[in-house]
């Protein structure tokens, strides 16, 4: 999301598309795939959980955001991912 503040004041805005688009593309896909095949998972749940209150694409872009995270953390701990 965006941020924008002067004089103390913070203004958040709408999500961006700043960043790099192939990272973009693959997590998108990578959710397709969640969503195809593995409806039980717990990114599938957040992703449910969100599509009600915020609509899908906002979602959509919520859920890889939550990707991500799974990921960075998976590299930190050098733990292999467990299906939950």
């Amino acid at each position: 999301p965006s941020v924008r503040d002067s004089g103390g004041k913070e203004k958040h805005g709408h999500i961006t598309r700043k960043g790099d688009s192939m990272m973009r593309s693959i997590l998108g896909r990578t959710l397709n795939q969640f969503i195809m095949h593995a409806k039980d998972s717990s990114v599938m749940r957040y992703y449910d959980s969100h599509v009600d209150s915020t609509g899908k694409k906002k979602a959509r872009i919520a859920t890889m955001n939550k990707i991500l995270d799974i990921i960075f953390a998976v590299l930190k701990r050098g733990t292999p991912y467990v299906y939950r």
